[in-house]
Parts: structure tokens; C-alpha cells; sequence
């Protein structure tokens, strides 16, 4: 275990393996300030670190987060070749239930792109307590997303450098660091694929009991559809925000969104609290 002072508050970052997945844990010292954990689940080929602003930020806010890796990425258990090549969206539903469950009592979801059809996916009948998709793939209500034909199965799949600059970036970045997270990417599972984006990923909206805010960047170039189309499925709140991109997490625009979105919890769960919201998280 290791400490880190943020903000003149106290974190615990450590790390945990759940049935095979890396769970990245940062939390307050003192977890009394809130016993609603957020659960963070990445988007397609990324992995747990794609939250590494976003966790000292919402834990800085009083939270305790929880960010970790689908099956095949950043840190968790490789299936076997044959298994991840055919895996399919409930794999990875089955992959967040399993963090659910560790931690045994309900949670925000808050679900990035893929992670976000696989959030609202569990949040069928896992009652978690709020449900945030970002930059979120729909569910078949939104109709087919992904331009051209699902991929095919007999490999994984991995952007160029190119297209992953182009899906997922608005920012302008210094080579080094693109290179780096670039590095960071993993190849993507193609089964899983064919059930993002592509209109077979059914979501019944009146099983979907708890909070939902929707939220999108205004410069996103993905193929996901606007925050305000996606709350329309659920009755949602929603907002866009300026200046980002698919990838706002990781973005000029990281913090203030992050912010949006604690005000939002705070009001939508009641939470009678002021915290001490600061930017030192940015880096």
C-alpha cells in the first residue's frame, strides 16, 4: 500500500487483482466522507490508466474509485486466443459485475465508450446507484453506429497510431506523449466489437432504475452518438462538454468535466456535502 497527500487530503492508491482483472483502488484515508464507490470502466483497447486524472480528482471530492481493466488489457488475465477472439459484450458485463460484487454494495457507474454500453448493460439488474456513459456507445434503440462491417474474427483488432489520433484525441500532443499512450493501447477483443456500435446490444430502459447522466464532447470524431440522443433513451440528464473530444478524460477539458459530473452526483444522491473540489489533480 502505498500514500499520497493531494490537496492537503490524505489518498490510498492501491492496487488489486479480482478474479483476474486490475483494479486500480484511490480513495480517501478517511472513507467515512462517503460510502458510495465508483466503479470506472474503459473504453475500447485502453485499459485502467485511462482514469488516472479523473481517480485523484473524485477521490480528492470525497469518493472512493475503482478503476480497472477488462479481460485481455492493461494488467488483468489474457483468455486464451480462441476465447478472446470470440468474446461478445456480456463477457465484459460479466467482467464489471464481478467488481460489483467484490465490492458489495451499490455503485456509480461510470462507463467510457465501450465501458459505457457495458455499464448501461449490467445496469439492468446490477442496481448500481448512479449510471454516467461518456462518450458512450448506445444501445440498439440508437440504431447502428460503427460505419462499414463488424470485424472479422480471426484476429484482434488494433488501430494505427493514425486512426487512434483521429477517433480519440482532440488535443494537440507532443509525439513522446502520444508514443506513450499509444504504448499503452491493447488490441481489442473482434467479438466484442461486433456487439459495439452495431445495433445488437439490447438495453431495456425501464430496467435501467437508477440515476443516468449522459455526457459528450462537442468535438468528439467518433462514431458515438451526442450525449443528448443517448438520454433520450433513458429520460437522462446530459450535457456536452466544450472544447473536448472522445477522450475527454485524458484531455484539456479532463478536470472541468469531472467537476460537472461530482456536482451532479451531489445533487442527484442528496449528498448534503461541500468538498474541497481543487485542479492539483491536473498534470
Amino acid at each position: 500500500m502505498s500514500f499520497q497527500t493531494l490537496d492537503r487530503i490524505k489518498l490510498i492508491d492501491r492496487d488489486h487483482m479480482v478474479d483476474g482483472l486490475f483494479v486500480k483502488e484511490c480513495r480517501p484515508f478517511d472513507p467515512s466522507q462517503t460510502n458510495i464507490p465508483i466503479i470506472m470502466a474503459h473504453g475500447s483497447s485502453h485499459g485502467w490508466w485511462a482514469w488516472r486524472r479523473w481517480q485523484p480528482f473524485f477521490a480528492n471530492a470525497g469518493w472512493s474509485t475503482y478503476a480497472f481493466s477488462f479481460r485481455g488489457h492493461s494488467g488483468s488475465y489474457m483468455p486464451t486466443e480462441a476465447d478472446y477472439l470470440n468474446a461478445t459484450v456480456f463477457d465484459y458485463v460479466d467482467d464489471l459485475k464481478s467488481i460489483m460484487d467484490w465490492l458489495g454494495r451499490p455503485a456509480v457507474l461510470i462507463g467510457h465508450s465501450l465501458g459505457g454500453i457495458v455499464a448501461q448493460k449490467a445496469a439492468e439488474d446490477a442496481k448500481p446507484a448512479a449510471l454516467i456513459p461518456i462518450a458512450s456507445i448506445g444501445p440498439s434503440q440508437i440504431g447502428v453506429q460503427r460505419p462499414g462491417a463488424p470485424p472479422p474474427l480471426d484476429k484482434s483488432v488494433m488501430p494505427s497510431p493514425e486512426e487512434a489520433k483521429a477517433r480519440w484525441l482532440h488535443d494537440p500532443w507532443p509525439q513522446d506523449k502520444f508514443n506513450h499512450f499509444y504504448a499503452s493501447l491493447s488490441p481489442e477483443s473482434p467479438g466484442v466489437l461486433a456487439w459495439s456500435g452495431t445495433g445488437r446490444t439490447e438495453v431495456d430502459p425501464a430496467k435501467v432504475a437508477c440515476p443516468v447522466l449522459c455526457v459528450g464532447g462537442a468535438d468528439d470524431q467518433s462514431y458515438v452518438p451526442k450525449a443528448e440522443a443517448l438520454a433520450g433513451v433513458y429520460g437522462a440528464d446530459w450535457f456536452e462538454q466544450p472544447d473536448a473530444g472522445h477522450n475527454m478524460m485524458v484531455e484539456a477539458a479532463s478536470i472541468d468535466t469531472a467537476q460537472r459530473i461530482n456536482h451532479w452526483l451531489i445533487s442527484t444522491l442528496g449528498l448534503d456535502r461541500s468538498p474541497a473540489i481543487q485542479t492539483a489533480a491536473k498534470r
